[in-house]
């Protein structure tokens, strides 16, 4: 579908928000850039502008028209919201309005979905914006593994000013927020019979390059089982013969017993609640945790913990606890409700429920070829939220990303259905 209204500075916008959030300014050590507190600002000012034109202009507009029923429920809902808790961080933390906006203004990226629906009207819908951020996201992950390798290895540090944290004795850095989602696409695209066979040797490159990197640079336990359990979705839930599917699950049971009863899985969920050896620093401060922010939520159920910034003293012992070792990181889902109260959950409700409402009503469409995908995508942040929240500056991208897709899928095969099977050509794949 041909727009009237050039789609590229909108593509050309997230590609650069996207490079800043995977963290190249900091990675490239830029002078002046490597704030990225006050770059996010000047980038979320100009997403808001964005964001503002796709009402303004007559032409972006007939085309998002569709989607805007339930964007305006949901951005009014994001305004009360912010404006709720910007007032309660100023009167009950006594706070400067600029330390509000730095802890807060991550939020702001939920304005980017009016971004993305926009470019993914393109031809080719969400597969060519995908291609561009893979070349943000890989290139940027195989820097930070040949940093690790040479400090594991020799024990010098190439980019001392990024810090470094050790597991295991080696270097250990965490994920781009869009590494999952490219993960599970590039999956479910290898196991299409119409891919090419040099685009499967690259994707099973990059999913090969992806394992080794969890493994050996990120070593974060809850995203191994959510990337294992989310592609064993979309391999169990590609449309295959009777005949075949009913092989496929039969090897997939026979892996996972042969998995549980060699031991390897209860070793490894035995780690969740060892309390001594290399995981049980992780377990009690998970335990302490769990214990303080559910006490803060129980005194401030509305508000829970809000926007605080914790830079000044008094405010770091409410932040992460008297200990000093409260942390929100690891506490899954539940870290809306510590620390957002009430409103908090509504904020859940509203995008991540509806981000699964949307994948429910897709797989009640017949022509709908994705459903395998958008299961997939659903069961890989259903298992972050047991351990590891979307909702998180480091995640919050990449849930944005999916929920549009889902709202992208949903208009033209659920409410359009004759569209998409012209376009498509009848593939039910």
């Amino acid at each position: 579908m041909k727009l009237k209204v050039s789609t590229s500075p909108y593509t050309y916008f997230l590609l650069l928000m996207t490079i800043m959030d995977t963290g190249y300014f900091v990675l490239l050590n830029i002078p002046g850039l490597r704030d990225t507190g006050y770059m996010r600002i000047g980038f979320l000012l100009i997403a808001t502008l964005l964001a503002m034109n796709c009402y303004i202009n007559k032409n972006i507009y007939r085309t998002l028209q569709p989607y805007y029923n339930y964007l305006n429920v949901f951005i009014l809902y994001l305004v009360v919201f912010y404006l709720a808790h910007f007032i309660y961080g100023m009167v009950h933390y006594t706070q400067q309005i600029t330390s509000i906006i730095n802890v807060s203004n991550y939020l702001g990226m939920f304005l980017l979905i009016y971004l993305f629906l926009y470019v993914f009207q393109m031809d080719g819908g969400y597969d060519r914006l995908i291609k561009s951020l893979s070349w943000i996201t890989y290139p940027y992950m195989l820097v930070i593994t040949l940093r690790a390798a040479i400090y594991n290895f020799t024990g010098q540090d190439l980019m001392p000013y990024l810090g470094h944290i050790t597991r295991s004795g080696r270097l250990r850095y965490g994920i781009p927020a869009l590494c999952g989602v490219l993960f599970l696409y590039y999956f479910y695209k290898l196991l299409q019979k119409d891919t090419l066979m040099k685009h499967k040797m690259i994707y099973t490159g990059l999913l090969l390059f992806t394992a080794f990197y969890l493994y050996y640079i990120c070593m974060t336990r809850m995203y191994v089982i959510a990337f294992f359990l989310s592609a064993l979705v979309i391999f169990l839930c590609k449309k295959r013969p009777k005949n075949k599917q009913i092989v496929m699950v039969c090897v997939a049971i026979i892996l996972l017993a042969v998995l549980y009863f060699s031991g390897l899985i209860p070793r490894f969920l035995a780690t969740f609640t060892e309390t001594s050896g290399e995981y049980g620093g992780s377990t009690l401060a998970r335990q302490y945790s769990a214990r303080y922010f559910s006490g803060v939520a129980k005194d401030q159920p509305i508000f829970g913990l809000g926007f605080l910034s914790p830079k000044r003293y008094e405010n770091f012992l409410i932040y992460f606890g008297p200990s000093g070792t409260a942390y929100l990181d690891d506490l899954g889902i539940r870290n809306m409700f510590y620390h957002y109260g009430v409103l908090g959950i509504g904020l859940v409700a509203l995008s991540l429920g509806r981000m699964v409402y949307l994948v429910m009503r897709l797989l009640t469409c017949r022509n709908y070829p994705r459903k395998a995908l958008m299961l997939g995508l659903t069961a890989f942040f259903g298992c972050l939220c047991v351990s590891l929240c979307p909702f998180d500056t480091v995640r919050l991208l990449g849930l944005i990303f999916t929920w549009s897709m889902a709202e992208y899928d949903a208009r033209l095969y659920c409410y359009r259905p004759r569209k998409a099977a012209t376009e498509t050509g009848g593939d039910t794949r």
